[in-house]
């Protein structure tokens, strides 16, 4: 069978999401996923932006150099490593558990 373009999975109600198996996927869990995130808007910035030299002189600590590139300090996946993470005058980020946003029908692979 060919593929289903993505608006056509995400029309579909969960019922039917379910029969159409070899098109479609149907994600129900975690309703839920964790998050580093910044803990005060103030603390947002595009460290994209940044090459290697000026990642962490320009971005006053809120960016770091990883595998290359200049992401923001709050850009990790363990809960503990976020909840660690400070900066000279405090915390940047906080974990916190967000709403799931591959929950739906999606077609295959999926999100």
């Amino acid at each position: 069978s060919k593929l289903v373009p993505a608006t056509k999975c995400a029309d579909l109600t969960k019922f039917v999401c379910k029969k159409k198996t070899e098109e479609c996927v149907l994600i129900t869990k975690p309703s839920k996923i964790g998050l580093c995130t910044i803990k005060k808007l103030k603390f947002e910035h595009s460290c994209s932006q940044y090459t290697k030299t000026k990642c962490t002189k320009k971005s006053k600590g809120l960016c770091t150099f990883t595998n290359g590139k200049c992401t923001h300090l709050c850009n990790v996946e363990k809960k503990k490593v976020c909840n660690q993470l400070k900066v000279k005058n405090g915390k940047r980020c906080k974990f916190k558990n967000v709403p799931n946003p591959c929950l739906g029908c999606y077609p295959i692979p999926i999100c």
